[in-house]
């Protein structure tokens, strides 16, 4: 469910539109702000504020692709809505490699929409969540003497500590030593959990987790499948 602070902004040339999707978006008690080109969105985008963008296609200062680019790449945590008065196999492609949700050919329903909408609201709060185990996970990392991340990058290859002291020069006591600080360090529970710590930090580019990421691949499947 979205946080009482969640916002929608609504970035299309159509009065008309922007003024039918406020009407759901109230009815769904949810947030909206709309704009009439991106100049006027980036007037009054709060980039610190959790939100979902439905955003047309044709803009009358840029194409709506680039922005949907600049604001995936820019701001992972938020997601797009592409809305278009002219929905092609084309179009629909490019606006997935830009980072796009979904795409939604006009008329859409209400229905469709606020579906599409949660479900962005809470991928955000996911890869916020994400985002802020890593920035954790970072932080102990930045503890660790030089000596210490060559003991980790040992241990994480599977490793035993005469291997290591026999690759890095040093006495058996020394890695047992060295392996005793930085557990401590990194807060880690255990072997795996240390695995676990070093695979998160080498990527950042795994797939939403929990019942956001379920949603998503859901929803990518049904994409894909139509």
């Amino acid at each position: 469910m979205p946080d009482q602070h969640d916002i929608v902004y609504v970035v299309d040339d159509d009065a008309n539109l922007r003024y039918a999707i406020c009407m759901t978006l109230e009815e769904a008690d949810l947030i909206g702000e709309t704009f009439g080109s991106a100049a006027e969105f980036w007037a009054g985008f709060d980039p610190l504020r959790a939100g979902c963008i439905v955003l047309d296609i044709s803009l009358p200062d840029i194409d709506g692709l680039e922005l949907c680019h600049e604001l995936r790449n820019t701001y992972p945590d938020i997601s797009v809505i592409i809305v278009t008065g002219y929905g092609d196999a084309a179009r629909a492609r490019s606006s997935f490699k830009m980072g796009a949700l979904d795409f939604l050919e006009k008329p859409f329903t209400s229905e469709q929409l606020v579906e599409l909408i949660r479900i962005g609201f809470d991928l955000g709060a996911s890869t916020r969540q994400r985002q802020s185990y890593q920035q954790r996970i970072q932080q102990r990392f930045d503890t660790l003497s030089e000596r210490e991340l060559e003991v980790l990058d040992l241990v994480v290859t599977g490793e035993l500590n005469k291997q290591m002291a026999s690759t890095l020069g040093l006495h058996e006591r020394t890695i047992e030593y060295h392996r005793k600080n930085l557990m401590n360090k990194m807060c880690a529970k255990n072997l795996p959990d240390l695995v676990r710590m070093a695979m998160v930090r080498q990527s950042h580019k795994a797939p939403p987790g929990g019942t956001a990421g379920e949603q998503w691949r859901r929803h990518q499947s049904s994409v894909y499948s139509n």
